[in-house]
């Protein structure tokens, strides 16, 4: 997971706080499997969540359900 990019800062996010940023997945397989569970699109690929504005760490407690980890668990 890497932070690809944050928000616009705006006057409720400018008190020395970072605004929220945007958590991506890496991993090599992420837009083939994306891909399988939404084949039309629509969403944002390897999109996991929102940081909040303290931490660079998504605001989700589980993965999303194509997740290349859990996807090949589930394969197996």
């Amino acid at each position: 997971m890497h932070v690809s990019g944050y928000a616009i800062a705006t006057a409720k996010n400018r008190n020395g706080l970072h605004p929220r940023g945007y958590c991506m997945c890496e991993h090599q397989e992420a837009i083939k499997i994306f891909r399988r569970f939404y084949p039309r699109g629509g969403r944002l690929e390897r999109f996991i969540g929102y940081t909040s504005m303290y931490d660079n760490k998504p605001n989700i407690q589980t993965s999303p359900r194509w997740c290349p980890r859990t996807y090949k668990e589930k394969k197996a």
